[in-house]
């Protein structure tokens, strides 16, 4: 009896040994899976570190300046010489007799052109007068005759012409001005006819133009 007792005891007791075993070799399967991914992990972040940190682009959203806008300058006064003439640009607005009047108080009369070097000339020198931009400018163009013939002050007849697109169209705009208007490109150094009750600056000729 004694015997098989301990046969028994002997018996049963191996499985249980066997499973002991088994159990310890899963908990150190999992110690080794751990091992291994807390190694990873660890490699990871070392090459996550070493990466360089990416720059983070903003987008800038403009705000509205305080500043006050620039104020266009006025044109100056500035004059120059042309074949033994000298022309002067007054950056003063009058009507045409007004800048008739005024021409003739300074020596000169309202600028007369008689060819195409003198026209450009003169539209030149408006541009240089008022930095680049065209102004409208009284020449000594007009019709306030008897006839309403054009003809220029100094009474010499208009055998050079420049007309703009379609000028002169209306025979109460007795006078005649140069210069851009508009912004149309087609019109730089054009002549165009206008009421002489405008105010526009004006370009006085003569030899010798008074200060």
């Amino acid at each position: 009896m004694k015997l098989n007792i301990g046969l028994l005891i002997a018996f049963t007791g191996l499985p249980l040994i066997s499973l002991a075993e088994s159990d310890d070799a899963r908990i150190t399967k999992l110690e080794d899976e751990v091992k291994k991914l807390q190694d990873a992990n660890e490699e990871m972040q070392k090459k996550l570190n070493e990466r360089p940190v990416p720059m983070i682009r903003r987008r800038v959203v403009p705000t509205q300046s305080t500043q006050q806008p620039v104020k266009e300058e006025e044109p100056k006064e500035i004059e120059e010489n042309f074949q033994g003439h000298s022309y002067k640009f007054i950056p003063v607005k009058k009507s045409w007799h007004l800048a008739k009047t005024d021409a003739s108080k300074r020596g000169g009369y309202l600028a007369v052109i008689d060819t195409e070097e003198e026209n450009t000339f003169i539209n030149n020198l408006i541009m240089k007068a008022s930095s680049g931009a065209y102004v409208r400018t009284w020449i000594g163009l007009n019709n306030d005759n008897e006839d309403h013939k054009w003809e220029w002050v100094n009474g010499s007849k208009t055998s050079y012409q420049n007309w703009g697109p379609g000028e002169p169209n209306s025979p109460d705009e007795c006078s005649g001005h140069l210069g851009l208007y508009g912004g149309d490109p087609n019109w730089e150094g054009k002549w165009n006819n206008v009421g002489s009750d405008c105010q526009m600056y004006y370009v006085v000729e003569s030899e010798d133009i008074k200060k």
